[in-house]
């Protein structure tokens, strides 16, 4: 068993809310030669991270790796080799880390390649942990115009109508959080993209990526072709929005304008007013003068459900996003049944 050093190792993180192209980022990134990044899998923030204590003890680490099998088989009908996980882990120097490593590093996740990464969206608050684990990692936040991700997000949910609206906080979230984090662990560790750059100007956004991820630039990443459906599910990429044209990496780029035809006017005013400074740190000005003001903002909300109104006054009073589900996604009956190969209740 060879012995890996998790703080000479450089994984990659990606995280952005939902509806973002985080998926679309993941696909192009994979298509490298030496990268070999999953969309929907392990998610190690969400399901495990400090949730089998004590960790220093071996079978807690043995059940979070068979419950991490159980759960990819159960749900994307992966055949995840537990016992071979088991075997690589490290008794004598038992870390998150390490075992994090030891779950991407096996054959199924690693596929010949030299170097993992995986994403999780709404975990941008789970990125300096991940850093303080792997001390050359590096993280990758996709920032999307928040009105487009809410249009686009309203379509995919399954949270009933109204709580679609937590998109506009979660938007807000990251987009205070990126520049914090960048400034505070160096642009060596973080990068903070925006999706409409990535549309427009495919080539060139992975170039930057590509110097930042410290690998060289492949041609392969622009072909479409080779998207790998077995790391995540086809359908979500840029599912909520129709086919447009595509620029000429052959990428769709209707989804940066198609929301404009797609907002509600409540939503648009709602959207604006709360992340009205993000919106402008952005360069997001379409449709930008048009503002809800604070007392019909508070009637709004007043008549809210209580998970929106608490995310509502949060902002309200201290100014500041919010990061999180309106429904708890570790809970199997909050999964999308399309992405279910094996569960049974």
């Amino acid at each position: 068993m060879d012995i890996v050093d998790t703080n000479k190792i450089s994984p990659v993180f990606i995280t952005g809310t939902y509806r973002s192209g985080t998926t679309l980022l993941v696909r192009l990134l994979d298509n490298h030669p030496e990268l070999s990044i999953w969309a929907d899998a392990v998610h190690f923030f969400r399901y495990c991270f400090k949730k089998y204590e004590p960790f220093s003890d071996y079978g807690n680490a043995f059940k979070l790796v068979s419950d991490v099998a159980g759960r990819l088989h159960n749900r994307f009908g992966m055949d995840v080799d537990a016992d071979d996980i088991h075997g690589s882990i490290d008794k004598n120097n038992i870390t998150y880390a390490s075992v994090y490593n030891a779950i991407y590093s096996s054959s199924f996740f690693l596929q010949g390649k030299k170097r993992w990464g995986e994403k999780t969206v709404l975990a941008w608050t789970s990125v300096e942990d991940f850093i303080e684990m792997f001390p050359l990692g590096k993280v990758v936040i996709l920032i999307r115009d928040p009105r487009a991700v809410l249009v686009s997000w309203k379509k995919e949910t399954f949270a009933k109508k109204p709580l679609y609206l937590d998109a506009i906080f979660n938007c807000l979230g990251i987009m205070q959080h990126s520049g914090k984090l960048k400034n505070k662990l160096g642009n060596d560790r973080v990068i903070v993209l925006q999706f409409e750059s990535l549309i427009k100007n495919t080539e060139h956004v992975l170039d930057e990526l590509c110097d930042f991820l410290n690998v060289k630039y492949s041609g392969l990443l622009l072909d479409t072709s080779k998207f790998n459906d077995s790391k995540d599910d086809k359908h979500r990429t840029n599912l909520a929005f129709p086919e447009r044209n595509k620029n000429d990496s052959g990428i769709k780029t209707g989804p940066i304008n198609d929301w404009h035809n797609l907002i509600e006017k409540d939503e648009l005013l709602i959207c604006n007013r709360i992340a009205a400074d993000e919106l402008d740190a952005f360069n997001y000005y379409d449709l930008r003068d048009e503002v809800g003001n604070d007392s019909w903002l508070k009637k709004v909300f007043d008549n809210m459900p209580e998970y929106l109104r608490q995310n509502y006054l949060k902002w309200k009073n201290c100014g500041v996003g919010h990061e999180g589900y309106p429904l708890d996604p570790t809970k199997s009956e909050n999964w999308d049944p399309k992405t279910c190969k094996n569960f049974v209740e």
